[in-house]
């Protein structure tokens, strides 16, 4: 879904459902993203949403680091569950 539509609407779509599996998928990747983004975080981005960061605070430069960052991080996510067997 990131890498068709961006990380900002796909960001809006998981905080939209209120399924709790939507959530959980929003929560994890937006403590990772801005948990790294904490790193080199400039004193005027104080988001705590990576929702709102994506479309109020960040730079394009920023923006594609957290999209790199975000998928970076799904591809390990989805390798680390299937190395547990944890797929249903």
């Amino acid at each position: 879904m990131i890498r068709h539509d961006g990380l900002g609407p796909s960001l809006a779509f998981l905080r939209a459902k209120n399924k709790p599996h939507h959530q959980r998928a929003y929560q994890h990747l937006s403590d990772w993203v801005l948990g790294e983004h904490a790193r080199i975080r400039s004193q005027n981005d104080h988001r705590d949403s990576l929702l709102e960061w994506s479309f109020q605070d960040a730079t394009s430069e920023r923006y594609r680091w957290a999209t790199t960052e975000a998928l970076t991080y799904l591809v390990w996510l989805k390798r680390f569950v299937e190395a547990l067997e944890l797929t249903e």
